[in-house]
């Protein structure tokens, strides 16, 4: 492939010509497709009787099946972390969903008592709080209002 062109001149020459050989995963380039072919390569070089380098020989194994079964099965464990990541989130999304509603009900709930009592002093249109214990019809009409007052 011509992106492996400097690769294979900078790095993978050199070695071959300073220890005899190189070995390793390349591509090649098919010659009537032009498309990739994944190979492990084996490049040597073959010595003269004066046992120096006349040429540069190579046995290659085609590998895109275990390329591309590789790549699925790299693919199918990033599909599966990111269902979990997924999942994780969506669970912490509703935790914090319920948390915020529960907090919500609480806030308003238990404080609508401390809150109705002073509000009912502040507003001129209502009557004065009762003192006797207990829900009487006007009391819980003032509870009413001063609930909708708080909520909106």
């Amino acid at each position: 492939m011509p992106e492996d062109r400097d690769y294979f001149q900078q790095n993978i020459l050199p070695t071959v010509f300073q220890n005899g050989r190189w070995e390793g995963d390349f591509h090649f380039r098919h010659f009537k497709s032009f498309g990739a072919i994944a190979v492990h390569c084996n490049f040597f070089t073959i010595k003269n009787k004066q046992t120096q380098p006349i040429a540069i020989a190579t046995v290659s194994r085609d590998i895109t099946e275990r390329f591309l079964r590789l790549e699925k099965e790299r693919r199918s464990q990033l599909l599966e972390r990111e269902q979990a990541a997924r999942i994780q989130a969506e669970t912490a999304n509703r935790l914090k969903d319920e948390f915020l509603a529960t907090l919500s009900h609480e806030l308003r709930s238990p404080l609508t008592d401390c809150f109705s009592t002073r509000l009912s002093k502040c507003v001129s249109f209502l009557a004065p709080v009762s003192s006797t214990p207990g829900i009487t019809s006007s009391n819980l009409e003032k509870r009413v209002v001063l609930q909708k007052l708080l909520v909106f």
